[in-house]
C-alpha cells in the first residue's frame, strides 16, 4: 500500500463512513452538509511538507452561512462553500480542552498501524467532538451564538461576519450599529491609511446592508 492509498483509506474509513449517513457530501478532502440556512463542512488539510518519508494531516471545520461573503466584500457567491470564509472555523484540536493543534502522520516504515489508528481516532473525534460541535449550528441565529466557540477571529473579521449574520437573519438596524462600533474602536495608533481602509470597506459593507429586501411585517 503506498500513501496516497493509505490517505484514501483513512478518506473512506475515518471520514466517509461516519459522515456520509449524516448527509454530508464529498468532494475531494472536503464535506459538506448543506441546511436550510448553513452548511457544515469538514476537511482533511495535508501538510505541505509531505514527502516520501511521511504524510501529514490535520482535520478542519466549520459552519458557512451563504450570503455573508457577499456582504462582507461585495463579491457574488462562490459556487462551493468554503472554510476560509465559514463564520464559524477552526481544527479539530480546537474542540478539545486542551485546545491542541492535532496532527495525524501516515509513517511508510509502520503504514498499516498509522493508518490504522488514524482511521480509529479521526473516526471518535468526529463523532464525539465534530458532529456534536456543528449540530449546535443549524441556523443563522445559532451562528451569531456561536461565533467566538471555536477560533475568535481577529476583530475586523468577527465584527463584518456579526454585522453580515445580523442583517441576514433579519436585524439589518443590529448589523449597521455592529459597524458602527468597529469603526469607532479603531485605535489612534493605527496608520491612517489602515483606519481608513476599514472605514471604507465597512461602509461599503454597510450599503450592502442597506439594499437587502425588507422583510415582509
Amino acid at each position: 500500500m503506498t500513501l496516497e492509498e493509505a490517505f484514501g483509506e483513512v478518506l473512506s474509513r475515518g471520514f466517509t463512513a461516519h459522515l456520509k449517513p449524516r448527509g454530508f457530501r464529498k468532494q475531494r478532502w472536503t464535506y459538506t452538509r448543506r441546511l436550510s440556512e448553513v452548511v457544515w463542512l469538514l476537511q482533511a488539510q495535508r501538510s505541505q511538507w509531505n514527502d516520501s518519508r511521511g504524510l501529514s494531516f490535520t482535520v478542519n471545520l466549520g459552519v458557512y452561512v451563504p450570503g455573508v461573503a457577499t456582504l462582507i466584500d461585495g463579491k457574488p457567491e462562490p459556487k462551493s462553500p468554503s472554510l476560509v470564509r465559514a463564520s464559524v472555523h477552526g481544527r479539530i484540536g480546537g474542540l478539545d480542552p486542551e485546545n491542541l493543534d492535532v496532527w495525524w502522520n501516515l509513517d511508510p516504515g509502520d503504514l498499516a498501524a498509522t493508518t490504522s489508528r488514524a482511521i480509529a481516532e479521526i473516526g471518535e473525534r468526529i463523532q464525539q467532538r465534530a458532529l456534536p460541535f456543528l449540530e449546535r449550528m443549524e441556523s443563522i441565529e445559532d451562528v451569531l451564538a456561536n461565533l467566538d466557540s471555536l477560533h475568535p477571529g481577529f476583530v475586523l473579521g468577527r465584527a463584518t461576519h456579526e454585522a453580515a449574520l445580523k442583517a441576514l437573519n433579519g436585524s439589518p438596524a443590529s448589523a449597521l450599529e455592529t459597524l458602527g462600533e468597529l469603526e469607532s474602536s479603531l485605535s489612534p495608533s493605527l496608520d491612517e491609511s489602515v483606519r481608513a481602509s476599514i472605514r471604507s470597506r465597512c461602509e461599503e459593507m454597510a450599503g450592502r446592508i442597506r439594499e437587502l429586501p425588507t422583510s415582509p411585517g
